[in-house]
């Protein structure tokens, strides 16, 4: 039988990744992927913005930049939460996510 505290540092693991635990609610527990939340960072020490997403479900945090405006960036999210782009577990390679 596992020990409490590495259950406990296991599930603090799965949810540094992006995994909710869910409570019985009628139909038994279960775990989820939380959804991505996305926020538009200033860049520090020059013009621009880029956007950090938070988790992925590649890992717990990216980040992608180049963007001149704040509207520019939001353009890019609202494109990327419409294809759900970040809904879905990463098939290797860096990828092209302009």
């Amino acid at each position: 039988m596992p020990h409490a505290n590495n259950l406990a540092a296991i599930q603090r693991a799965l949810e540094a990744a992006g995994v909710e635990f869910i409570a019985e609610n009628g139909g038994g527990p279960g775990v989820r992927l939380r959804r991505p939340t996305f926020e538009i960072v200033p860049m520090k020490g020059g013009p621009g913005f880029y956007v950090r997403v938070t988790p992925v479900s590649y890992g717990p945090e990216t980040q992608f930049s180049d963007f001149a405006t704040e509207a520019e960036a939001q353009d890019w999210i609202e494109k990327h939460k419409k294809a759900g782009t970040f809904d879905q577990p990463r098939k290797g390679g860096s990828g092209d996510l302009s």
